[in-house]
């Protein structure tokens, strides 16, 4: 005889009896009655693992609203959308050498970056490969930046200096221009400082242009940045769930946005520790520009966004520093609707629209070309120093 069917079978967990053919037993497992009727240690179990179970369904329906939202359809093509984070969350990253530096990309990646191809070369650039020779008729610039110029949420080629380098080769028969891209997301000028005297010197450049991004490039460095090693970015031990989890990426960038906030809304002392911070680094690009003599030129990269009295206080230190000044903002606060030119809705890097305004911006400044239906004369004519 089956004993499972006997009517004096006890059911081991629930102490409840199970009776043949009664189709509502599951519900009366869970009848809150009978629960309240377990030992304590049972009845715990039980109010635990139903925990779990809400926690771990709600998590996945978080989940899938997050991706939803950010991507659309899109949502679970999860190697592109896995993709979309924070460099330092990324896995690309590697120390640097030199302390200024602090950190590199790696060499020879073939990726994904938010959502696009990343390629480095053999020395970690994501360019190209160069030699440190430059060759004959060559009119090379080094090209300094953050996130703006390294191209978040663009390919390489839809770069501002990409684009400007194809426009100006296009304008020159005797030149060949070239562009280094030495911009990483995440640096700030103490990097811009260390990787145009430990890395851009050696490929002999003509001209160095500093991309300065109006919206965060006045930050302080962090304090390990000057003394210790690079180990990661803060809170790097969750890469595993921001790069897999929509929802983690969601509390990620809620949190960056909390921080700018908290940056704008900076105490006067913070305010004028940043703004020496950013003379003492223009005072350093100068010493760098004498040692080697060499042309150096500032570009502000604007997003709207940005405090306007940044640009003047970049203007002023160029003016000071004798570096020639370029600044997109007169443009860009002209444009109708800026989220157009976003790379997302979440990630307000500027997509390949904005990078090819950039550009224009630069070649008009560069060799005295108008912007198509745009009169930017404000910005005046900077010819490039050697550039036929």
């Amino acid at each position: 005889m089956n004993p499972y069917n006997s009517p004096d079978y006890t059911f081991p967990l629930f102490n409840q009896k199970q009776k043949s053919g009664n189709s509502n037993s599951i519900f009366q497992l869970i009848n809150p009655h009978n629960v309240k009727k377990l030992p304590v240690a049972k009845r715990t179990l039980f109010y635990l693992i139903n925990l779990i179970i809400i926690i771990v369904v709600s998590f996945f329906l978080g989940e899938i609203i997050c991706r939803f939202h950010a991507f659309g359809w899109e949502a679970f093509k999860f190697k592109k959308t896995n993709s979309f984070v924070s460099i330092g969350y990324s896995g690309y990253l590697q120390p640097a050498e030199d302390q200024h530096v602090w950190y590199e990309l790696k060499p020879d990646i073939d990726g994904l970056f938010k959502m696009h191809i990343i390629r480095t070369n053999s020395r970690g650039l994501r360019d190209q490969e160069y030699s440190f020779k430059k060759p004959p008729n060559t009119y090379r610039v080094a090209v300094i930046g953050d996130s703006f110029t390294f191209g978040d949420g663009v390919n390489a080629e839809d770069t501002y200096h990409a684009i400007l380098e194809k426009k100006l080769n296009g304008l020159s028969d005797s030149t060949k221009v070239e562009f280094i891209n030495f911009g990483i997301a995440g640096y700030d000028l103490l990097n811009y400082l260390g990787v145009m005297e430990a890395k851009a010197m050696a490929y002999d450049p003509d001209l160095i242009l500093v991309g300065f991004c109006g919206n965060n490039d006045d930050d302080l460095p962090e304090a390990r940045q000057y003394n210790e090693p690079f180990t990661g970015y803060r809170y790097v031990e969750w890469s595993w769930a921001v790069q897999r989890f929509q929802i983690f990426r969601t509390v990620a960038n809620y949190m960056t946005i909390r921080r700018r906030k908290r940056n704008e809304l900076a105490n006067d002392e913070q305010s004028e520790r940043k703004k020496q911070f950013v003379r003492d680094m223009f005072g350093e690009f100068r010493r760098v520009k004498t040692e080697h003599d060499i042309p150096l030129m500032v570009f502000y990269l604007s997003m709207a966004d940005a405090a306007p009295e940044k640009a003047k206080l970049v203007a002023g230190l160029c003016k000071e520093n004798g570096f020639p000044f370029i600044d997109s903002s007169p443009v860009v606060d002209g444009l109708d609707d800026i989220s157009e030119y976003w790379f997302h809705d979440s990630d307000h890097h500027p997509n390949e629209k904005m990078h090819r305004i950039y550009a224009d911006i630069l070649l008009k400044s560069f060799v005295e070309v108008q912007l198509p239906e745009k009169k930017i004369a404000q910005l005046g004519y900077i010819k490039l120093p050697g550039f036929k």
